[in-house]
């Protein structure tokens, strides 16, 4: 192994920009401080070398997961957000989604959007065994293969998040949400290439589900869950 560039915040997660020599990362904090993203550029010849290019906030704390756009001119980042018991006057203790934009070299050049996520509102859900902190925590944040819609597992409110995505603007607005297992904490979800089947996975017990997706209504209908019950409100 070789060093090839030193990130003063930690690497949390790597992409590869696929046409270009271009790599990204989340620079993951814990402080309560925004989380970074940043572009480097990989040398064209001798050992492998990254050049920094470009570095924005990502918007809110502990960014953890990123991908990009199917069209490459934005990436989306969720950011895990702080526990319940961190420090006091922490400014990015929620879940959020952010969009940073992405110019024709692959640079990351500045975040145009910001979603936080809003604690649970339902006291029933509030109160349920399963779950010990209702803070929000966005773990992961995939494209639709159309590149319309955004999906975050949000494993804080236990739910897997759908937003309209604005190309032109490079925002995002919620447009639907379903349910996964209380306290089963929602982590990381896989699209068939199709676009018509999405599948969940959650850190706590193991339980995968399964969604059938309608491209046209922007909706997730659960079709099958592995080695879990499915909780409905």
């Amino acid at each position: 192994p070789s060093l090839a560039a030193e990130q003063e915040i930690s690497p949390s997660w790597l992409r590869w920009h696929p046409e270009l020599p271009v790599l990204y990362s989340t620079g993951e904090t814990w402080d309560g401080s925004p989380s970074t993203l940043s572009s480097y550029a990989l040398a064209p010849a001798g050992p492998p070398a990254l050049a920094l290019t470009g570095r924005v906030s990502t918007g809110g704390g502990s960014g953890c997961h990123f991908s990009l756009h199917p069209r490459l001119g934005h990436l989306a980042v969720a950011n895990h957000g702080l526990p319940q018991n961190a420090p006091p006057n922490c400014p990015a203790t929620s879940g959020s989604v952010g969009v940073v934009a992405l110019d024709a070299e692959g640079t990351a050049t500045s975040l145009v959007d910001v979603k936080i996520h809003p604690l649970e509102s339902d006291a029933r859900l509030r109160a349920h065994p399963g779950r010990t902190d209702w803070t929000t925590h966005a773990h992961s944040a995939n494209w639709s293969p159309s590149g319309k819609w955004l999906f975050v597992c949000e494993k804080g409110i236990d739910r897997v998040l759908v937003y309209a995505f604005d190309e032109g603007l490079g925002t995002v607005a919620k447009h639907s949400e379903s349910f996964v297992t209380i306290g089963g904490g929602a982590r990381h979800l896989a699209l068939h290439p199709s676009g018509k089947f999405l599948y969940v996975n959650e850190e706590a017990g193991g339980v995968v589900w399964g969604f059938n997706f309608d491209e046209t209504s922007g909706l997730l209908t659960p079709f099958e869950i592995e080695h879990g019950v499915r909780w409905r409100a």
